[in-house]
């Protein structure tokens, strides 16, 4: 099995976007260490999928417009982040490194077009969550009852896809590990965002960004 230099190239990118937020998050001290710890964990699994997406590859043409809806959302967190002052200047330059991925991925799952009809099907509900982010983080600069919402459905969608990756044998054992992973992640940062009302409304944007990027790679 093989991958696209295109693809391999953006798993490293992917990679090196969590370690910068995962800086971030470090350095300041006001930040729920819940938060910190998920980011580090969030930057070890980058790190897992950058190995596995080097060698293996399927995708669907329903996942290339769930990488869209991606890019759609990026854009929403790059304009927030470029529009208000006080963010670092490192957090903002990881939005437009952010966004330069997506796009990097769109246009590589343009070109793949199989994958079992299950995961097919995770892929339609992401899609979903996506749009359901996008009206959030455009619209709201605090938490919401829609937000906590979204939180749980993109835990059950972690749910169906590691039970799609664990019982589907063409899937390496490195994958089923990160998918295992990115289910606690996102368990994790639901329960950050529902129980620490007083976390920044940009490191809150953060952390959905740091959320998105195991589900969309996984995919």
């Amino acid at each position: 099995m093989w991958v696209s230099s295109d693809l391999r190239y953006s798993a490293w990118r992917c990679l090196a976007i969590c370690s910068d937020l995962s800086n971030v998050l470090t350095n300041y001290m006001w930040v729920s260490s819940d938060l910190r710890y998920s980011a580090w964990r969030c930057l070890a699994i980058c790190s897992d999928l950058s190995n596995v997406l080097t060698n293996y590859m399927w995708v669907s043409s329903d996942l290339r417009y769930s990488a869209w809806r991606c890019l759609a959302i990026c854009s929403d967190l790059s304009n927030v982040l470029t529009n208000y002052m006080w963010v670092s200047s490192d957090l903002r330059y990881s939005a437009w490194r952010c966004l330069a991925i997506c796009s990097d991925l769109s246009n590589v799952l343009t070109n793949y077009m199989w994958v079992s009809s299950d995961l097919r099907y995770s892929a339609w509900r992401c899609l979903a969550i996506c749009s359901d982010l996008s009206n959030v983080l455009t619209n709201y600069m605090w938490v919401s009852s829609d937000l906590h919402y979204s939180a749980w459905r993109c835990l059950a969608i972690c749910s169906d896809l590691s039970n799609v990756l664990t019982n589907y044998m063409w899937v390496s054992s490195d994958l089923h590990y990160s998918a295992w992973r990115c289910l606690a992640i996102c368990s994790d940062l639901s329960n950050v965002l529902t129980n620490y009302i007083w976390v920044s409304s940009v490191l809150r944007y953060s952390a959905w960004q740091v959320l998105k990027w195991p589900v969309i790679t996984l995919k």
